[in-house]
């Protein structure tokens, strides 16, 4: 991404953790985040396992002016190992310093639209729901 005066890769790693790095020298943008990383698995409206929390994204996150906008995925190719897994909401940060700036409940919390049609407390204990966008 770029502004005009910097440009900038973004990238979600494995880990699940937003990277800024400068596109001409490879260094982490310090004033993005931590150094240049936002945790992803961290102020995401849920508790989730920093080392086992079984959330990803299978795809390249997507800039909207600037707005970083960052999905959630869960394991490829197969079923998740619980029902109550880690919920894939979106969420959207500023391309310049990696705040969040907004979040999408994929299932929706309490006093939020759409959650009375989730029956028997099924909101508060089930997970995935993850979201995905296909290549063109």
């Amino acid at each position: 991404m770029t502004d005009g005066t910097e440009e900038r890769i973004l990238y979600v790693t494995p880990g699940y953790r937003l990277i800024a790095l400068n596109a001409k020298t490879g260094a982490p943008v310090s004033s993005f985040g931590q150094h240049g990383v936002v945790d992803l698995k961290l102020d995401d409206d849920q508790d989730i396992d920093l080392i086992n929390g079984e959330v990803g994204l299978h795809a390249t996150p997507i800039v909207a002016r600037d707005v970083v906008i960052v999905g959630a995925a869960h394991r490829t190719g197969g079923v998740p190992k619980i029902m109550r897994n880690v919920k894939g909401y979106v969420r959207g940060f500023d391309a310049r310093t990696g705040k969040r700036l907004w979040i999408f409940h994929t299932i929706p919390l309490p006093r939020e639209f759409g959650h009375e049609t989730w029956e028997n407390e099924s909101a508060s204990n089930t997970g995935n729901a993850g979201v995905w966008r296909r290549s063109p």
